[in-house]
């Protein structure tokens, strides 16, 4: 919601906001598959599609925090720490690196909802 008041300021401020939801569409529509289609099969083939497309997110909003003022420290240290996990999951194939992403992008979401209530 902070993004919000930068979204009037510039046509091309609106342009670099809208890169995190359309690489977020885009997550979505490589990640899910079509209807006769083996989830685990297609998870496996686009694997490091849909791990790029993660880290491109994840560096998308780290970014934009930092144009829009919103430098909350522990927030992009989180994002930061996903980033690795990400680039981790798209140079190998242990499954310990997805698991690991996993768990940590779920502990970040109740840290950012921690924060929130704050």
């Amino acid at each position: 919601q902070y993004r919000i008041e930068h979204l009037d300021t510039s046509f091309l401020y609106y342009l670099f906001l809208m890169i995190p939801p359309l690489l977020f569409y885009l997550l979505v529509s490589v990640f899910i598959p079509e209807k006769d289609e083996n989830v685990r099969e297609h998870f496996l083939t686009n694997r490091k599609k849909i791990f790029t497309i993660l880290f491109l997110f994840v560096m998308s909003n780290m970014t934009i925090s930092y144009f829009t003022g919103d430098r909350s420290l522990q927030v992009n240290i989180v994002r930061a720490v996903a980033a690795v996990f990400t680039i981790a999951c798209i140079v190998s194939d242990k499954m310990i690196f997805r698991v690991v992403l996993l768990v940590f992008a779920v502990l970040g979401i109740l840290s950012i909802g921690f924060l929130l209530i704050q």
